[in-house]
């Protein structure tokens, strides 16, 4: 894989939330060895494929495109995306535990923090599926993001709606010691405002999720 070379970020990540950080790795580091497997049996299977769908049709083809699967996890997207023929495709994530499972799944992935990302602006898309909501600072990825992409390029997320199923999704979460964050429509369209992006599509994915495209101005 030709990885884009590194360069330096102008924003560095707030203070960190260091007990739900603390938290949200612990609840991930125990999950990782199963968390594939799991995304591909019974119901939980139907709901990743649902999501899947609604993403790919936000994402469009990425053919020849240098994209970034930011907050990878597993690997589960990449693991579809990357033979899709995009010109590299860089997946990370800020667990090692995560990366480790990706890597095994023979995945090329790296470690990194999505709210400090080490490249210079040269993605034409980003990627960020089923992370946004575990971040600390939402509104530094979206900054991030922006600043990482070549002009015209494009942001697609899957998030958590601020329906019904997310307020449960979420209340299953605090179980485990940490609180994620909810979005709407409205706040995907304020926060690419802020970032610089445009919202051009929402649409639900499955059951709580929202699938949105972002355009940074060519």
């Amino acid at each position: 894989m030709n990885t884009p070379q590194p360069g330096a970020s102008q924003e560095a990540p707030p203070a960190k939330a260091d007990g739900r950080r603390r938290a949200v790795k612990s609840y991930f580091d125990s999950a990782a060895v199963e968390y594939g497997q799991k995304s591909e049996k019974g119901a939980w299977a139907w709901l990743k494929n649902a999501e899947y769908e609604a993403v790919a049709a936000q994402l469009g083809s990425i053919e020849g495109l240098v994209t970034l699967d930011a907050g990878c996890g597993a690997g589960w997207y990449a693991k579809r995306l990357a033979s899709h023929k995009p010109k590299t495709y860089v997946a990370l994530d800020t667990l090692f535990s995560m990366v480790a499972k990706a890597r095994a799944e023979g995945m090329d992935s790296l470690v990194a923090d999505s709210l400090f990302l080490p490249f210079k602006p040269v993605f034409d898309v980003v990627l960020c599926a089923g992370a946004l909501e575990f971040m600390d600072a939402p509104p530094l990825f979206f900054h991030e993001a922006a600043r990482v992409l070549k002009p015209g390029g494009q942001v697609t997320l899957l998030a958590p709606s601020k329906n019904i199923p997310g307020k449960i999704y979420r209340w299953w979460h605090r179980r485990h010691g940490f609180e994620i964050h909810l979005f709407s429509e409205d706040d995907l369209a304020s926060q690419a405002i802020a970032s610089g992006l445009r919202l051009e599509s929402a649409r639900k994915a499955g059951i709580f999720n929202l699938a949105a495209r972002m355009r940074k101005p060519a």
